[in-house]
């Protein structure tokens, strides 16, 4: 992987963490009440979990290359292209105010640790400098979080918001593996299948958004 290719992936792994991390935070804030301090506590444990990833990694990722790269961005797109729906459905049967906060900050802990650790290890193996390896992190962040804001200001819904988010990670994701089958090692065909499907499974849920918002919607009113 050459050097500006890695930067790119960098930055694109850091604008999608964020937006997940926002989308969730965003989620919560909606459903509590608007307590702003809810969606300022989950961005901030999105970016505490961001360097622990860098830092601390599971030993199993450290000795598995070939299944680390493949297992932590497929945990990623699921994980934060499904959180939104995760969240809806929660709420749906009606946990505490309290279990729902606590389970959406443990997926901003989730999606800030993975993207840390995704970075860190493309950073620490290609990328060259660790201060490009940043330059590339606030990029991807600051374009992240603009993103949101755009998202939020044309009033798109959340679940929209996850998929598209979810679709577009897969579909970059898809070309990246395609490109770059070194990155996999023995494990390449199996990370385009999984990628492939994550495409046609994210068509799908925005294909049918309204119907799965709405299905979400009237098993929250069934258990009232």
């Amino acid at each position: 992987m050459n050097f500006s290719y890695s930067r790119m992936f960098v930055l694109f792994i850091a604008f999608l963490g964020v937006t997940f991390a926002v989308l969730a935070g965003e989620t919560a804030l909606a459903y509590l009440g608007g307590f702003q301090l809810n969606f300022l506590f989950a961005l901030a444990l999105y970016f505490f979990a961001l360097g622990i990833g860098s830092l601390f990694p599971f030993g199993f990722f450290r000795q598995n290359r070939s299944s680390r790269n493949f297992i932590l961005l497929f945990l990623l797109l699921i994980s934060g292209g499904f959180s939104v729906s995760f969240l809806f459905w929660i709420k749906s049967i009606h946990l505490s105010n309290l279990a729902f906060s606590s389970l959406s900050y443990f997926l901003s802990l989730a999606v800030g640790y993975l993207s840390g650790f995704i970075i860190s290890e493309t950073a620490k193996n290609d990328a060259g400098s660790p201060r490009e390896a940043l330059v590339a992190v606030a990029i991807g962040t600051f374009s992240g979080l603009v993103y949101c804001a755009f998202l939020s200001a044309l009033k798109i819904d959340f679940l929209f918001s996850s998929y598209i988010s979810g679709l577009a990670g897969s579909v970059l994701l898809l070309i990246f593996s395609a490109r770059k089958k070194s990155f996999w090692e023995s494990g390449s065909n199996t990370s385009l299948l999984f990628f492939a499907v994550a495409i046609i499974v994210f068509i799908f849920c925005l294909q049918n958004n309204k119907a799965i918002g709405d299905y979400l919607i009237n098993n929250y009113l069934s258990r009232i």
